[in-house]
């Protein structure tokens, strides 16, 4: 049964946390913790991994970076903690990356002569991501995802353009992208789709309220016929008074 309550969320599990309880499953083994708050320095970071390489680290608990271009022999065992943060991140490339980031990390294991291990901890199993992961079919994940971005017109088939408002009080954010989105509406070719504006996960950096919208753009379209457009409203928007302090980014996919 379904419980329909709206009060439930996912919550997710810092490096921090995993390190307290890796130490009272393994008391007696050597733990070493590779994040942010660890690696602030150059030198700080080559030590994690000259511990780590040399054997003298028993066990390695970090975020993405450890994925990162990492060779260490004798390395047997390889776990991942809530994959289905990464699949289902809010992102039309959220496949891309976990797919990415869960191969790379698959190959830390039994980089030499003998077998890893790399155990994933999921709530579905069966998800295709995982599947195609599983079975290192890198051909099929592309084939999948190739399609369902030309079926909902994503890059690589369009340009995505991003356009941002800051502001120090969210209401002049929310107010500020609305003009954005309707001046759009009324100055932008018809080949741009423009969608609704949207408060982004990260909503607030440095005291800045954030506020977007997406614009997506047919790749056959000259920048000329759009950009300048876009910049003039931008330009416009800008020049009203109550906006006059905020900034306005245009954040423009290279893809």
């Amino acid at each position: 049964e379904a419980c329909h309550s709206t009060a439930i969320m996912q919550m997710g599990v810092g490096t921090q946390r995993i390190e307290e309880e890796a130490a009272l499953l393994f008391p007696k083994a050597l733990l070493q913790r590779m994040d942010l708050d660890t690696t602030r320095s150059r030198d700080a970071l080559e030590t994690i991994l000259e511990r780590f390489s040399s054997g003298e680290t028993d066990l390695l608990i970090g975020t993405q970076m450890v994925t990162k271009g990492l060779d260490f022999a004798g390395v047997s065992l390889v776990g991942v903690i809530d994959a289905d943060q990464m699949i289902h991140f809010p992102d039309f490339r959220a496949h891309e990356r976990a797919f990415q980031m869960l191969s790379q990390v698959s190959g830390r294991a039994g980089r030499k002569a003998e077998r890893g291990t790399v155990l994933i901890q999921t709530a579905e199993p069966q998800h295709p991501v995982l599947q195609k992961v599983i079975a290192h079919d890198y051909e099929a994940f592309y084939a999948e995802e190739i399609e369902e971005r030309k079926n909902f017109s994503y890059p690589p088939f369009t340009r995505m353009v991003a356009v941002r408002v800051k502001a120090k009080e969210k209401l002049l954010s929310k107010h500020a992208i609305r003009e954005i989105y309707q001046q759009c509406r009324l100055h932008l070719p018809e080949q741009v789709q423009i969608k609704q504006p949207h408060e982004p996960l990260v909503s607030k950096i440095r005291n800045q309220y954030i506020q977007e919208m997406m614009l997506f753009v047919d790749r056959n379209m000259p920048q000329k016929g759009w950009k300048s457009r876009l910049q003039k409203v931008v330009a416009q928007v800008k020049a009203q008074k109550p906006y006059q302090k905020i900034r306005i980014i245009l954040d423009v996919d290279p893809v």
